[in-house]
């Protein structure tokens, strides 16, 4: 399978990651846009060409995208030698305050970014600098090149009908959310060690891919609990160690994989985000995780399924089919994957309680994910 990166053609329309952009906001967070948005075009005044003046960074917003980083859409424009320049852009920066996640190695996703649209035809974020210096605007940040298309909105969830995706005709949905797994299949097809991505492997934290992965589990489990522990998490981490699979296949793991991860202009996926827990393991994690997103998304949150997207059934078989594999562990994984989202909730509900605004009375130990995790182990344990 081919894919041509999206960002080297010139976009039909120009979209944010996720549909819903936020556009009201307090006075206090409107003050500290205008302060990011200066610090950032003084920073590109001082480190592009000396030939470059009139440097100006405008529209910048916030997106929805995301909740384990900040990320901003802007323009920069410029005039070089008395042509104008124009450059329509995303900017990411580490949590400046409470992040869900224990790490944020950018300098590694930055690595990762280059050696796949190096080695590979998967379509990345195309980075176009990496600042490691907290000093510039308070964290470390990279920015990207922005991508055409638009992404499967998760507000409202992916198969709301007065969503994008849910407006699209039954056949668009079913070409679309094939086409994303088809670029799953691709993603474990890649020859990682060929393509120097070695350092995605965690040693230190155990000798097989899904120790690795439990291992990393557990830390993130104890940063993100504090002083607390939760009964559900803890039975699940100990299931999971005595039923390991004795097989598994190593292969590179995108870590979020979902449709709403990926950006799409007419058929063709144009960006594959959010690869901030990528890694090394067996390909049904991925699988797992596609799987229970969907879920989460839909029956999860009394949103009944489109008609035309696959049921979960279909999509096993046609990811076998596309990929070539088979997914005998998919039952291990699908648990191992609903204990992944439930600890990053834990992290999340903590900050949500937070929130005078706040109104879903989550609390770390009852969540919608430790919730789908009870039924998840309940239906495969």
């Amino acid at each position: 399978m081919k894919f041509e990166r999206a960002a080297e053609k010139e976009p039909e329309e120009e979209m944010v990651p996720k549909e819903t952009a936020y556009t009201e906001r307090p006075p206090q967070e409107a003050q500290d846009f205008d302060v990011l948005r200066s610090a950032l075009q003084a920073w590109f005044e001082q480190t592009m060409s000396p030939q470059a003046n009139d440097v100006v960074v405008s529209n910048f917003e916030r997106t929805a995208a995301g909740s384990s980083n900040e990320t901003y859409l802007f323009e920069l424009s410029w005039k070089e030698r008395g042509e104008p320049r124009l450059e329509r852009l995303v900017i990411r920066l580490r949590p400046r305050r409470k992040g869900v996640y224990p790490e944020y190695d950018f300098e590694r996703q930055c690595r990762l970014f280059d050696l796949l649209r190096s080695c590979t035809d998967i379509p990345v974020p195309h980075i176009r600098a990496f600042e490691p210096n907290p000093k510039v605007l308070g964290t470390p940040f990279y920015i990207m090149y922005r991508a055409a298309g638009r992404a499967p909105n998760d507000f409202p969830p992916l198969h709301a009908p007065e969503g994008w995706f849910g407006r699209l005709s039954g056949a668009r949905q079913s070409k679309i959310y094939h086409v994303g797994l088809e670029t799953l299949a691709f993603i474990h097809s890649v020859d990682w060690r060929a393509c120097e991505l070695t350092f995605l492997e965690r040693s230190e934290r155990g000798v097989s891919a899904l120790d690795q992965q439990l291992n990393y589990s557990r830390w993130h489990y104890d940063w993100a609990r504090g002083d607390d522990r939760i009964a559900l998490i803890e039975k699940t981490f100990d299931w999971l160690e005595e039923n390991k699979p004795s097989d598994e296949e190593k292969r590179l793991s995108w870590g979020d994989a979902r449709l709403g991860n990926m950006m799409f202009e007419g058929d063709e996926c144009t960006a594959v985000l959010d690869w901030e827990v990528a890694g090394i393991a067996d390909p049904a994690l991925d699988v797992s995780h596609w799987l229970l997103s969907d879920e989460m998304l839909s029956v999860r949150v009394g949103v009944p399924r489109l008609s035309n997207v696959p049921t979960a059934e279909q999509v096993v078989r046609y990811y076998e089919q596309v990929s070539g594999r088979n997914l005998k562990n998919l039952s291990y994984y699908m648990i191992f994957d609903s204990l992944r989202t439930a600890i990053m909730m834990i992290r999340m509900a903590t900050i949500m309680a937070e929130d005078p605004n706040n109104r879903t009375g989550y609390t770390p130990s009852d969540n919608i994910a430790t919730r789908h995790l009870e039924n998840v182990f309940e239906r495969f344990s």
